[in-house]
């Protein structure tokens, strides 16, 4: 990330999740749904293409809920890596712990149920192999499975890139709220206006028990900057994060 936003993560304490709406993929949610749309649209009889383009509006007007999603790669010390999403290289990469951010994502019992709901998925760049629940969606009679389906189409529709973007090796946080949620912001980022949710991570660690800086496994100082491990654990260190001033380490990666 840019160092402008890891100051904002830690010293804020909020991870920004992005409206999906807004990522770079333009065909975000749209190339699972349309794929799978096509494939039956082959061999569809008319009453099969009335559901399918009746499921199109269906899913253009869903609004009921909003979601957002934060960013991670398995591939993060990568120069095309660093040279889109971390300042060209200049910028800081966060690795963190999955094993405790799954656990951040495991539903805990709670009465009433939560306003932020937090999944963790890789994201999956073979769209044609995937299954086709749209066929379920249609072959469905009992409007209680017709709706679980409609709702799994949405989910697994927010798994799926297209093959470019697959050398990302891409982890997704996936929020989803309310849409009448309130806590949504605006931000200008280099010259956009972007709509994102302040996600209190520190929080959400105190609220599962989890000790924070054991959420981050390292903190890795991009190729290209100029910033020492030894500067940048006492700006840490200022912030309170002794721990975290210990996992500072220099990109292995030679891009210059």
């Amino acid at each position: 990330t840019t160092l402008s936003a890891f100051e904002g993560i830690f010293g804020n304490g909020e991870f920004w999740f992005s409206d999906i709406s807004q990522v770079n993929d333009k065909k975000e949610r749209v190339l699972y749904i349309e794929t799978k749309i096509s494939e039956i649209m082959v061999s569809a009889d008319d009453e099969k293409k009335k559901i399918l383009e009746d499921l199109r509006q269906k899913i253009r007007q869903y609004t009921k809920k909003s979601h957002y999603i934060f960013c991670l790669s398995s591939n993060y010390d990568d120069a095309s890596q660093w040279e889109r999403y971390g300042d060209n290289g200049k910028g800081i990469g966060i690795v963190f712990n999955r094993e405790f951010f799954e656990l951040l994502a495991t539903p805990t019992s709670c009465d009433p149920p939560p306003e932020e709901i937090l999944h963790l998925r890789s994201v999956n760049y073979q769209v044609r192999d995937a299954c086709n629940f749209i066929e379920n969606y249609i072959d469905a009679e009992d409007p209680i499975i017709k709706a679980m389906y409609f709702d799994w189409i949405l989910s697994i529709s927010m798994e799926y890139k297209h093959n470019s973007f697959q050398n990302e090796k891409e982890i997704r946080a996936i929020l989803e709220i309310p849409s009448a949620c309130e806590k949504q912001q605006y931000a200008n980022v280099r010259g956009n206006l972007k709509h994102y949710y302040p996600y209190q991570w520190k929080v959400a660690c105190e609220n599962k028990n989890i000790a924070y800086e054991d959420l981050i496994s390292e903190i890795l100082i991009g190729p290209r900057s100029e910033i020492e491990p030894s500067m940048m654990a006492g700006y840490l260190k200022r912030l309170g994060y002794n721990g975290l001033a210990k996992k500072i380490k220099k990109s292995d990666c030679p891009l210059r």
